[in-house]
């Protein structure tokens, strides 16, 4: 899908620039696109980490996050925060799409996600892993379990 980049991280003297972009993604059983915010390194062929939010009903954001920047240069993975559908922001109909889908619905928009930051880059599959907090562990639960 179409992406832009929205903000880059201020550079120190020895550290290198991340890049922020922003997928939109189509949920692989239909309805309304939901966004994806992708955070790479400068490293070729980096690793990719699925971070999750809680909730359901939060959101991740373009906003600077510290966190965010530790994992990727840490890690050197790129970092795939998701907002499935239900999460905050992205109208009421959407959020009140997620009720009696819960486990199915997000985890499908999870793997979409996936799929499409895949396509968008060149990652290290050897290096894939999916953490998250409250629902967002939830979630990462969910999708350990699921077939390659």
């Amino acid at each position: 899908g179409p992406c832009a980049v929205v903000a880059g991280v201020a550079r120190g003297p020895d550290e290198a620039a991340l890049r922020w972009r922003v997928h939109g993604v189509s949920p692989s059983g239909g309805g309304r696109r939901f966004d994806a915010v992708l955070v790479e390194p400068s490293e070729p062929r980096p690793g990719l980490i699925l971070l999750l939010h809680g909730g359901p009903h939060s959101v991740s954001t373009t906003a600077y996050d510290p966190r965010v920047a530790f994992l990727t240069r840490e890690t050197h993975c790129a970092v795939l925060l998701v907002n499935y559908r239900g999460s905050l922001g992205f109208g009421s109909q959407e959020l009140r799409s997620l009720p009696g889908k819960v486990g199915e619905q997000d985890v499908q928009d999870c793997v979409a996600a996936l799929r499409v930051a895949q396509e968008a880059g060149e990652f290290d599959l050897a290096r894939v892993a999916v953490v998250g907090g409250s629902h967002g562990g939830f979630l990462a639960l969910h999708l350990w379990v699921l077939p390659q």
